[in-house]
């Protein structure tokens, strides 16, 4: 993946949908809908900086909608934004859960039941992130170990 961001400016005319990339000379292309321009920009942008088959997928790109309705720019621009924001805070509470969730199980052995509530998720979700070790069990012609409550008393005489 490239760490570089391609900006795209897409307008709507005469109901197709035309996205430009102005730091690449030549890149356009059109669609009659949205998804299906993004996978364009994505394959013509692939082609045109000659990366490896596959690529497309982990472009970084900034789309810039210029539909004529400066008011519907703006919010949806900011609802993007806001979800970006929201989708990234996620991954972090998703990666934080994951350690505290591990550290109450492993290192301090809270009950599952105990870092579900301590972590806000299910004790379902606990159990994946940090699956307790079960002992191992033994074999089935191996007889049971010997506590000393078992072992035989000898008749005192």
């Amino acid at each position: 993946m490239t760490d570089k961001t391609y900006h795209v400016v897409v307008t709507h005319e005469n109901g197709a949908w035309l996205a430009d990339v102005p730091g690449l000379a030549g890149a356009h292309t059109f669609a009659r809908n949205i998804p299906s321009l993004q996978k364009a920009v994505r394959e013509l942008i692939a082609l045109i900086e000659d990366l490896p088959e596959g690529a497309e997928g982990d472009l970084n790109l900034d789309f810039e909608y210029r539909i004529g309705i400066p008011e519907v720019e703006a919010e949806t621009r900011q609802l993007r934004a806001d979800r970006e924001r929201i989708r990234r805070e996620e991954e972090d509470l998703a990666q934080r859960t994951v350690a505290a969730a591990k550290t109450l199980v492993d290192q301090y052995r809270f009950s599952v039941r105990d870092a579900a509530a301590l972590t806000g998720v299910s004790k379902q979700r606990i159990s994946q992130l940090a699956p307790t070790k079960k002992p191992a069990k033994r074999a089935a012609n191996q007889p049971p170990a010997l506590r000393n409550s078992d072992t035989p008393k000898r008749n005192a005489r």
